[in-house]
């Protein structure tokens, strides 16, 4: 019950991004565009954004697991 509960919240994560996405892609309103036209429609969400927010993400867990790591060693030896 708990296992069909988490997948279905990763799930809904996945379907909300992903429709974000594609109506950002389709719509035309990429976050490529560079326009500064006050008319020009803006992106639903700032992709360039959640990239790098996710690169950071990725290298802080990167340098936490190299950590853990390090101290396992240590524990271990």
């Amino acid at each position: 019950m708990r296992l069909g509960i988490f997948l279905g919240v990763i799930l809904g994560i996945f379907l909300t991004v992903g429709s974000a996405f594609t109506y950002d892609t389709i719509s035309g309103r990429a976050a490529t565009s560079t326009s500064a036209i006050a008319g020009d429609p803006r992106p639903m969400v700032n992709w360039d954004v959640v990239g790098k927010d996710f690169s950071d993400l990725r290298a802080s867990l990167i340098e936490v697991g190299n950590r853990v790591q390090n101290e396992w060693r240590k524990l271990t030896t």
